[in-house]
This record gives C-alpha cells, structure tokens and sequence, in this order.
C-alpha cells in the first residue's frame, strides 16, 4: 500500500469539521425563516464555509484517485477531471457569490450542474474504490457525501483508510 502525507490525513478532518459547521448554518437559516433567531448571518456563513470546503476538497480528490489504484485507468482519469472540474466551478461562483458579484438567485442555478460533477466523482470512485478493494465505502455514504450532508462521515472513513494504509507500511 501506498503512504499518504499526513497533510491529506488533515484536509479530511478539517474539512468534516468546516462542513458540520456549514450544515449547522444551513439548518439555522431554514429555521430562521419560521423562527426569529436575531441577526446572525447564517447564510453568508454557510457560502463562506462552502467555498473553503470545496478549495481544500481538491487535494484530497487527488489523494482518493492515487488510493483507487483502479484498473481502469480511463475511467479513473475521467472520473478525476470531472470531480476536479466540479470543484473549481463550485470555488469560482462560491467566490463569485460571497464577494457579491452573482446574487443567490442567479449562483444557485449555475452551481447545481457543478455540485452534480462532485455527486458523480463521489459515486464512481467510491465504485472504483470498492472494485479495487482500496475503498471502505458503501455507495449510500459516498451519494449522502456528494450530496454534503454526510461528508463527515465519509471524510472520516477515508482518513481511517488512509491511516490504515501508513501504519501498514
């Protein structure tokens, strides 16, 4: 089994603890629509959080394709360019939307396409993960990881994997 830098092992935690913070602002803010919770900025909060979480994603992307070790390198590859694509096209109108140059109703609509390539980079290379035996993931917890609310969980069975992978070396 291949090493993986303890920094990798680092983005994962952190990166689970930014998106329980995100999520905890994006529940906040649907409650503060029926519920007067005072003047707290949820929503800008959970956009802010969303762009550093996504930012610091793509190393860990790059570390999940070398741990994949797939024997089908075209599919693997593609499935990276995707995931890297949804990625910066989520960073970018992220940024574009917290420092106010898209509004929340135009940014919406133009990042759901990009949040669907990081969902598809979730579910394939969890299934080239599994077909390879490198990955520990079921398909249910890499869908709920792409769909965010179960990235946390995800995140930390990856670093679990790639902690395995250093210790056995």
């Amino acid at each position: 089994m291949e090493t993986y830098p303890r920094m990798t092992v680092i983005l994962l935690y952190v990166t689970a603890a930014i998106s329980v913070v995100a999520l905890a602002a994006l529940v906040l803010l649907y409650i503060s629509f029926a519920v007067p919770l005072g003047d707290f900025p949820y929503g800008p909060t959970n956009d802010v959080l969303t762009l550093v979480h996504y930012a610091m994603l793509a190393p860990i992307v790059l570390a999940v394709h070398g741990l994949v070790k797939s024997s089908d390198h075209a599919r693997a590859r593609k499935t990276l360019l995707m995931g890297m694509a949804g990625i910066g096209f989520v960073v970018l109108l992220q940024l574009l939307l917290v420092t106010g140059v898209l509004p929340f109703e135009v940014q919406v609509l133009l990042v759901i396409p990009a949040f669907l390539l990081v969902l598809y980079w979730y579910i394939v290379a969890g299934s080239l993960g599994r077909e390879s035996g490198a990955l520990r993931t079921s398909r249910m917890l890499d869908v709920l990881a792409g769909l965010y609310v179960g990235y946390p969980f995800w995140a930390w069975r990856i670093a679990k994997t790639m902690r395995a992978s250093e210790l056995s070396d």
